[in-house]
């Protein structure tokens, strides 16, 4: 069977652990001959967003082919790079002939060229998934206008040739039904998750070395947290609570500081049992959060809160309405994470440290890592059960 992946809703990153990348992959390993069709958008070296400069065709490590598509051109060429409009997408489908058609996203208006090729080829199938949510998509009035009326619109002419409409947590599933008016019917979650070939065998003699590298004493409580290092993470209320915690605590922190964030974080960058360790690649980023006793993530979500439970590590994460799709059983806490209040993460934390509960936690967050294994999401992401 022939599936072509289509990204042109966002952005492909080659070489991250991101779920496009994982999909492609693990349809790959299941025998699958796979294809990537992707828009120019992409990260550098220093994961800073990018424009690559023109199209290209290229395979990954695991043998899928990765076409890069350019935007149309023409006068109107900044605006068909805004609706994401691209060169040759018919063109390209009609080459690579695809059984299945796997849309990552739904906000891109090529997606009446992909409803054109679907009507000629009736017996080609259609799965699309959605990252889109009120916080990350829909913020300002005018992106919420744009979601209300183009992305809808894009939206609703893929419906019909659909057999499923993944929202990749419980509240995109909702955003799909409330501002695309998806019918329920055709709604289903499908969970972010983990490369099983990137969990590590023996997690001890990764936090041997990592412990020895940054000082850290074998009998410490290490706290692991990162990201993009925003101001809605909220990694600088988990700092600030060290010096109150067990001195067997250390923190680890990863990611890029956002120029916003430096003044907050400074005073932590020469605390001994803060260790800040800059942007990491996903091979380094499956490092830290192996040698962890705990993972942490007050503020947004993001997919590391999923790698994280798919490592099996106890968790401790901000609640939002609709994205505690992470809990599987109570192998992870939820705190509300007020602004004005600290002492809940305080409690939280001090309550886990070498205690009953904790271990508790930890049985429960290995039972849970099952559910986020990329082996089993990509059968579910293509209607194998």
């Amino acid at each position: 069977m022939k599936i072509v992946h289509l990204c042109l809703s966002s952005f492909f990153i080659d070489n991250y652990s991101y779920q496009e990348n994982l999909l492609i992959k693990y349809h790959k390993k299941m025998g699958y001959d796979v294809t990537m069709i992707a828009s120019l958008v992409s990260k550098d070296a220093e994961g800073v967003p990018c424009l690559l400069e023109k199209g290209s065709t290229y395979y990954t490590p695991e043998g899928c082919k990765v076409i890069r598509l350019d935007y149309k051109k023409g006068l109107l060429k900044k605006l068909y790079r805004r609706l994401r409009i691209y060169n040759h997408t018919y063109s390209t489908l009609q080459k690579e002939k695809p059984d299945l058609i796997f849309c990552h996203g739904l906000s891109f208006c090529d997606a009446r060229v992909v409803v054109r090729y679907l009507k000629k080829n009736p017996i080609v199938k259609l799965y699309c998934d959605s990252h889109s949510d009120y916080i990350n998509s829909a913020r300002t009035p005018i992106k919420m206008l744009v979601n209300r009326t183009i992305w809808r619109h894009c939206a609703q002419i893929l419906e019909p040739y659909s057999t499923k409409i993944y929202g990749v947590t419980p509240i995109r599933c909702q955003f799909l039904k409330d501002m695309y008016h998806i019918s329920a019917e055709k709604i289903e979650y499908l969970p972010l998750g983990i490369d099983d070939e990137n969990i590590p065998s023996d997690f001890h003699s990764i936090r041997k070395r990592i412990g020895d590298r940054l000082k850290i004493e074998p009998d410490s409580f290490i706290i692991v947290t990162g990201g993009k290092l925003d101001k809605r993470k909220r990694i600088d209320h988990l700092l600030s609570i060290q010096c109150n915690l067990d001195n067997r605590v250390h923190i680890i922190v990863f990611g890029m500081i956002t120029p916003e964030m430096k003044e907050a974080l400074k005073p932590y960058q020469n605390n001994s049992n803060i260790h800040f360790v800059g942007w990491c690649n996903a091979d380094e980023v499956m490092q830290y959060l192996s040698c962890a006793d705990l993972c942490c993530f007050p503020g947004t979500h993001s997919t590391l809160w999923e790698q994280s439970v798919g490592l099996g590590k106890p968790c401790v994460f901000k609640k939002w309405e609709g994205m505690t799709q992470v809990d599987v059983n109570g192998n992870c806490i939820f705190i509300k994470g007020e602004d004005d209040n600290d002492d809940e993460l305080q409690n939280v934390i001090q309550s886990l440290i070498f205690t009953d509960k904790y271990y508790k936690l930890k049985n429960l967050s290995k039972d849970a890592a099952k559910y986020f294994r990329y082996s089993v999401i990509a059968k579910k992401s293509i209607g194998i059960s």
